[in-house]
Order: C-alpha cells, then sequence, then structure tokens
C-alpha cells in the first residue's frame, strides 16, 4: 500500500523580524500608490476626528436655544452641512485608501502565487510526497489569502489607529485634561491585554492551517479517488 503523504505541521518563524521585513520587501515597488493610500488615510480620519467635534458644537447650540429659548438655526445648519460634507469627503477618501491597497495586495497575491506555482514545479518527488495535493493547494491558496488578508488589515488599523490616536488625543486636551490622562493610562493595559490574547491565538490560527489543509486534501482525495 503506498504510504500517504502527511502535512508537515506548521512552524512559527524562526526569526519573526526578519518575516516581517520580508513581508514590507514585497511593497517595495508600490512605492507611488503607497503614498497615495497614506495621503488618502491621512485625509480621511482627519476628517472623520473632525466631525465629531462639529457635532459636540452643534448639540451644545441645540441645547443652549431650547434653555434660552433662541435657536440659531442658521448656525446649526451650517455645522450639520459641514458635518455631512466632512463624512462624505472621508468616505471617499477611505475608499480610495482601500482600493489602492487592495491593488496592491491584489498584485501581490498574483506574484506569490505566480512564485509559488514555479517552485513547486521544480521540487523534487520526495518533497512532493511529504505533502497531500491538499496542503499544496492550501498554501497557494488560503496561506496567500490570509497574507493579502493580514497586509490590508495591518496597513489600515496601522495607519488609521496612528493617525486617529494623534488625532483625539489633540482633541481630548482641548476638553478635558483629566480624561485624556485617563485614557492615556488604560492604552498601555489594553496593548498589554491585547499582546496577551495574541500570543496564545496564534497557536490556534496555525492549528486552523494545518487542519484546512488536510481538509482540502481529503475533499481532492475524495473528488479524484487517489
Amino acid at each position: 500500500m503506498a504510504r500517504k503523504p502527511r502535512r508537515a505541521p506548521p512552524e512559527k518563524p524562526a526569526n519573526a523580524r526578519q518575516s516581517i521585513k520580508n513581508i514590507f520587501s514585497l511593497l517595495t515597488g508600490y512605492k507611488l500608490k503607497i503614498g497615495l493610500t497614506v495621503i488618502c488615510g491621512i485625509i480621511s480620519t482627519v476628517f472623520s476626528v473632525i466631525s465629531p467635534l462639529l457635532i459636540g458644537f452643534a448639540t451644545t447650540a441645540i441645547f443652549d436655544g431650547i434653555n434660552s429659548g433662541n435657536m440659531n438655526l442658521d448656525y446649526i445648519l451650517y455645522l450639520l452641512t459641514v458635518i455631512v460634507i466632512l463624512y462624505l469627503i472621508s468616505a471617499v477618501f477611505s475608499y480610495l485608501q482601500s482600493y489602492l491597497l487592495l491593488d496592491i495586495t491584489t498584485d501581490i497575491s498574483y506574484n506569490l502565487r505566480k512564485d509559488l506555482i514555479e517552485k513547486v514545479t521544480h521540487l523534487a518527488m520526495g518533497d512532493l510526497d511529504r505533502n497531500t495535493r491538499g496542503d499544496i493547494l492550501s498554501r497557494i491558496t488560503n496561506d496567500v489569502d490570509s497574507l493579502q488578508t493580514g497586509i490590508v488589515q495591518t496597513f489600515n488599523q496601522l495607519l488609521t489607529g496612528i493617525i486617529t490616536i494623534i488625532g483625539v488625543t489633540v482633541m481630548m486636551l482641548s476638553i478635558n485634561l483629566w480624561l485624556t490622562l485617563t485614557t492615556i493610562v488604560l492604552v498601555p493595559i489594553a496593548f498589554l491585554i491585547i499582546t496577551y490574547v495574541t500570543k496564545y491565538s496564534q497557536d490556534y490560527y496555525l492549528k486552523q492551517l494545518r487542519y484546512r489543509g488536510n481538509l482540502n486534501g481529503q475533499i481532492e482525495e475524495s473528488f479524484t479517488g487517489h
């Protein structure tokens, strides 16, 4: 009976820093698009941060008008118009940011799949025998998709998060110093919690990749009969 190929268990990279550098090296050929993506992200985030402040001004104007019996409708309408315009501009630039980033990562995914297929066609039979067909297909499809999704999410969250933190901090300092200090104290605590959860969730993610490869192997063997 022929020996059934087994999927080697996924391993954590020996050098995580080098792995991150390798991922970012994939972006070096897209400097112009990345620059435009960053600009769109900054504009979108800045406008989305300013809008709540204007909403606060409009709310204050409404309450003052109710208490005084003299509602300044022109001022309130002006604020609401500006708020709508800011949100629309933010949405447009957010869409452009997502479109540009998706265009970059789609091109990267295409090149990665092409390189993987080229690599597979030059592997020795012994290397292919140690992995199921489903495992190989999973690496070409699911793993590359996971990398693409990871780049998109990381880039969006990192860019948006940094700009939002700076903008919100400035806004809170202009409103209430103690509120700002309380938030600054809570941020490191939240970071520690996220780091702790990520440390353990990574192991489960690796298990998910292994089970997905095994599942693809079972499906492929069920349809092909070998």
